[in-house]
């Protein structure tokens, strides 16, 4: 349903989960990354690994998270026994309580996956905030693998601090 509406009215799955969903579940600080955490949380983000403990600024409310994906949940179930309600209904009950059992763990490791999505949702709103903030002339797109890769260049050579922002906009503008 929200396809079908999203396209007639410029709306996405990710539209609606950034603009609703993670303001319900996150609290965001108003700041941004400093430069260095944001070079630290692009790299991170760029090889794929664990952003929760990376990136600060935010703040997962485990209730709201429950309640969101319980939702969505209810009406992935309703949904689904809606369509396969006359063969449920004939199934023996020992499948069904194997079928339960296997539904109940599907649910929690389903919320697993559903936990990691938002939190890579929301690093990916504040790397994007602090990328238009420091590095605003750079696509983020397009140049976030080569800062990923100045970044680790930087630190085996071991530049200092204050010279790392010169380091990074040399080796950017040189492409």
């Amino acid at each position: 349903l929200l396809a079908i509406i999203g396209k007639k009215e410029g709306w996405s799955l990710h539209r609606f989960i950034d603009k609703f969903i993670l303001p319900f579940i996150f609290n965001v600080t108003t700041g941004t990354l400093r430069f260095k955490e944001l070079l630290v949380a692009n790299r991170v983000y760029v090889e794929g690994m664990n952003l929760e403990n990376t990136i600060h600024g935010f703040k997962m409310r485990l209730g709201r998270t429950y309640f969101v994906f319980f939702f969505l949940w209810l009406i992935f179930l309703v949904i689904v026994t809606a369509i396969f309600h006359s063969i449920l209904a004939k199934i023996n009950t020992h499948i069904l309580i194997i079928m339960t059992a296997l539904l109940t763990g599907a649910f929690f490791i389903s919320f697993s996956m559903f936990r990691e999505y938002l939190i890579d949702r929301i690093a990916l709103k504040i790397i994007t905030k602090a990328w238009e903030r420091h590095l605003g002339l750079f696509d983020f797109n397009e140049y976030s693998k080569d800062v990923a890769s100045y970044y680790g260049q930087a630190v085996e050579e071991e530049i200092a601090i204050g010279d790392l922002q010169r380091f990074i906009f040399d080796k950017l503008s040189s492409n």
